[in-house]
């Protein structure tokens, strides 16, 4: 942890001194508190450093981001364990009655926020029979069940935000494009 305080030091104070910093002097700086600064955490991947270079995140490569610390982390934010069995969820569900099978987006075509409440109802009373223990009495499969729920939530915020967006342009938000 020294040599890291040794090195910042360094930097912080080759900064305050004024004497234009050639990309060489700061290549050899940077690199030594990245390969410290791993070292310490035992990483090979992303080390932010406090105080570093106008908030910047740096790499052990060289390369350097912003901080992402106030953008919305999507990849963490949704499992890809949920993903794949909500698609897998309506993937079945495209298959309509007459063999057909309807565009993956068809739903953002527009529902009413009334169909989705109806049905997220149904699948939430499924969703408590198995958690309270009487599954068998469901209508639908758990999984199943969560994964309806998913869906009807997303659709009912989906016109939401489509009302939202409509009534702050004042024009009708378009259907995606299949």
């Amino acid at each position: 942890m020294r040599d890291l305080k040794v090195a910042v030091d360094e930097y912080i104070n080759y900064l305050r001194s004024g004497k234009p910093l050639n990309y060489k002097d700061f290549q050899i700086i940077r690199g030594r508190i990245v390969t410290i600064a791993c070292n310490l955490v035992n990483a090979k991947d992303a080390v932010d450093i406090e105080g570093d270079v106008a908030g910047m995140r740096h790499f052990g490569t060289g390369a350097t981001r912003d901080q992402d610390t106030t953008k919305p982390d999507y990849e963490g934010f949704i499992s890809p364990l949920v993903t794949k069995r909500f698609g897998q969820y309506m993937n079945k569900h495209r298959i309509q009655p007459d063999g057909s099978i309807r565009d993956s987006a068809n739903w953002q075509l527009g529902i009413p926020k009334e169909a989705y409440i109806k049905s997220a109802v149904r699948h939430l009373e499924d969703w408590r029979l198995h958690h309270r223990g009487y599954g068998a009495e469901a209508v639908e499969e758990l999984e199943d069940s969560l994964c309806a729920l998913i869906f009807n939530a997303s659709g009912y915020l989906l016109e939401l935000l489509k009302e939202r967006q409509q009534a702050s342009v004042g024009a009708p938000v378009a259907a995606p494009s299949e």
